[in-house]
């Protein structure tokens, strides 16, 4: 009886880790999907669609919670998603060669040098 109840619960944990196993692959897919067309959206000359709904969101909430108190910059955000992009892209295995992730990184360093100077309206308007 005893050795019954242990393999049901050692199948349970089997059956588990199998299911985070899985879930962990999936996010981590996600994940990676979201950053590569971010940088292919940015290298094209676009703002990713993901980010303009996302920092919109952000705006909106952080204007309810402070009330006015303290301007919120749509600009800072965007510009603090594209230098988390570009260390992830400075420590990424996926380039066939130096010179691709060189290009990649002028190219966001190009993008975050035009985006300093713009607001967060100008930014969204320039890539439409």
């Amino acid at each position: 009886m005893f050795l019954t109840y242990m393999l049901v619960i050692a199948l349970a944990f089997a059956v588990v880790a199998i299911f985070l196993a899985i879930y962990t692959r999936r996010v981590a897919d996600l994940l990676l999907t979201e950053r590569f067309r971010a940088a292919e959206a940015i290298s094209e000359g676009r703002v990713p669609e993901a980010w303009i709904v996302q920092i919109n969101q952000r705006l909106k909430r952080r204007h309810w919670i402070l009330s006015r108190r303290e301007p919120a910059s749509g600009a800072a955000l965007a510009l603090e998603k594209l230098a988390r992009l570009r260390l992830f892209f400075d420590k990424s295995p996926f380039f066939e060669t130096p010179e691709a992730r060189g290009l990649l990184l002028a190219q966001l360093d190009e993008t975050r040098a035009r985006w300093e100077k713009m607001t967060w309206d100008e930014i969204v308007k320039s890539t439409r």
